[in-house]
């Protein structure tokens, strides 16, 4: 069973871009005959999930986007459809903590979101809902799988753990299929950042491969090195990136303190987009 919805925000001349492959213009969202075949529990199911990826990456609405989420669900970051020592577990309190942070702001200009091959399995009090998510941006463009585990409680369904598997990642005009081959290659530039000692190189290849959690405790060992040493920009910059980097690796509640230094070092140090960052410059009068 498939269904294909395209979201747009601001982007009229992307959806349009995308128009001659999809065969549709720039909508919001089709509904293919297919999905008369659903029963009802199995179309709440997925609309549950469609609503909170509607509501997280176009809308930027925190609210309805963890709505759906039990209060002991889990997300799984990972690097392939079947658990490793890679994977990045988000508990329900660290993916609100952390989605507080992205998803702060107005929502992003300029971005498409394809949401297509959702297949649904209901049986009883469970279900099961599978999407392939694409994403577009002037930038930047991403294609994910997406597996959900849902429960039928009192009140309806809810996510009760889900795994997400980038399958695509493209940038600045590159495109990267992410199978075993191009992870066993950016595990060995990480390999080999580490023998050269370039922290900055080492950080930005555990990123690239994935591995943010390593990337932070690099950042962490860094700052701790640079701690007294004179205020400079490129300190600032040092700071900064581990508040970025605290977010991707489910550690957001570092962000804040690491922002605020990067602020003191530096007042004109560039920030992301976070909530934390925002409420450093609000403190600092910046």
């Amino acid at each position: 069973m498939r269904r294909r919805d395209l979201f747009t925000l601001g982007a009229a001349g992307v959806a349009a871009a995308l128009a001659p492959t999809l065969g549709c213009g720039p909508i919001e969202r089709v509904e293919p005959a297919g999905g008369a075949n659903w029963t009802e529990n199995e179309r709440m199911a997925i609309n549950l999930v469609l609503a909170s990826r509607r509501a997280a990456v176009v809308r930027h609405h925190l609210g309805p986007a963890m709505r759906p989420w039990a209060s002991n669900g889990v997300l799984v970051l990972g690097r392939s459809a079947e658990p490793d020592s890679f994977d990045l577990a988000l508990p329900y309190d660290t993916l609100l903590d952390t989605w507080i942070q992205q998803l702060y702001g107005p929502s992003p200009m300029g971005v498409a979101m394809l949401i297509n091959d959702v297949a649904v399995t209901a049986l009883g009090s469970e279900a099961k809902v599978r999407t392939t998510l694409q994403m577009v941006s002037p930038r930047q463009r991403w294609l994910q799988r997406e597996v959900y585990q849902l429960w039928l409680s009192d009140g309806g369904w809810v996510i009760s753990s889900a795994r997400w598997t980038r399958l695509e990642d493209g940038r600045d005009g590159e495109n990267y299929q992410l199978g075993p081959y191009e992870w066993r290659r950016r595990d060995a530039r990480v390999k080999d950042a580490r023998e050269g000692g370039d922290t900055r190189i080492l950080v930005e290849a555990l990123r690239d491969a994935h591995r943010w959690p390593e990337a932070h405790d690099e950042l962490e060992r860094w700052t701790r090195r640079i701690a007294q040493e004179p205020a400079s920009e490129r300190n600032a910059a040092i700071w900064a990136l581990r508040g970025t980097v605290a977010v991707e690796a489910g550690r957001p509640r570092d962000a804040l303190p690491c922002f605020r230094t990067a602020l003191r070092l530096h007042p004109n140090v560039k920030l992301p987009g976070y909530k934390a960052a925002a409420d450093a410059r609000a403190t600092s009068g910046g």
